[in-house]
């Protein structure tokens, strides 16, 4: 995602034609630039592949299982319990 910071104040002043804008500005953008990242990596990994570079995809399983087992160990403890869900369910 993208992120754009702006103090609280200088933003409460734009008008709300102007924050609208910026919203979608900063929608377009991230929509673009997710985008050409993921175009700049796959040719990246046809030119590796090209080349006689093997790419060993793992399985990823293992690996989320690992992280929710350690999200759930640590809810409570480094931040508000249900945090998590919550940020989760924006998804």
């Amino acid at each position: 995602g993208l992120m754009v910071l702006m103090a609280a104040d200088k933003w409460a002043k734009l008008a709300p034609a102007q924050q609208k804008a910026m919203g979608e500005a900063a929608a377009e953008t991230e929509a673009w630039a997710s985008k050409m990242t993921w175009d700049v990596a796959q040719k990246s990994i046809a030119l590796l592949k090209e080349k006689g570079m093997e790419i060993v995809e793992p399985d990823l399983a293992p690996f989320k299982k690992a992280a929710a087992e350690a999200l759930a160990s640590l809810d409570g403890q480094l931040w508000t319990k249900g945090t998590i869900e919550k940020i989760q369910a924006v998804k």
